[in-house]
């Protein structure tokens, strides 16, 4: 992720490496907590173009993250927060370690379902963004936050993934539902 080894940049966005690739190195060994990255290239031609001109074809229709701990957390890690995909500075935080009842509640929001719980877990749990201005001529405006947004699951634009944003927010912060009840679509296990 460090270098955003994503797409083939064919139409300005990616920087896809071979030597980046680890599917010929299997099996590998890693020391310390790893993230590793897949991403899945939309098929524009089946599924539709993605946004504006600026991202076709080079957009990301999903990805799917493995963590490689060096041992087995707490609990197996049912109740943890999986660790930021890049950088190398990674934490394991445990719902325990949050002070869950500090969240504000309001019931002048709406609240929602298990099945809305879940669907807001699906999209947000399952949300990468990523943000590269690097390697693109000087003066060139970058739409790689498009380009590389998960587009099975999020809009395109900036506007349709701050609705969904504040919607989940504001139902996740209603009173209508309780913390446990909150909690239970985290902790499928």
């Amino acid at each position: 992720m460090e270098s955003l080894g994503l797409l083939d940049g064919s139409n300005n966005y990616g920087n896809y490496r071979a030597d980046e690739n680890i599917v010929p190195a299997l099996p590998m060994s890693f020391t310390g907590i790893t993230s590793l990255v897949a991403a899945k290239q939309r098929n524009e031609a089946q599924d539709g173009n993605c946004g504006a001109n600026a991202i076709r074809g080079e957009c990301v229709d999903a990805y799917n993250v493995v963590t490689v701990l060096n041992e087995v957390p707490p609990n197996a890690g049912r109740d943890m927060i999986r660790p930021n995909i890049s950088g190398s500075d990674k934490k394991l935080i445990r719902f325990c370690d949050l002070d869950l009842s500090r969240l504000p509640q309001s019931d002048l929001l709406r609240g929602t379902d298990a099945d809305g719980l879940e669907r807001i877990r699906q999209r947000w749990s399952h949300s990468t963004e990523v943000f590269s201005m690097r390697n693109y001529p000087a003066g060139s405006f970058s739409e790689a936050g498009r380009a590389y947004r998960a587009h099975i699951l999020h809009h395109d634009y900036g506007s349709g993934m701050a609705q969904a944003f504040n919607n989940d927010l504001f139902a996740l912060l209603s009173s209508d539902n309780g913390i446990e009840e909150k909690k239970r679509p985290w902790l499928p296990w």
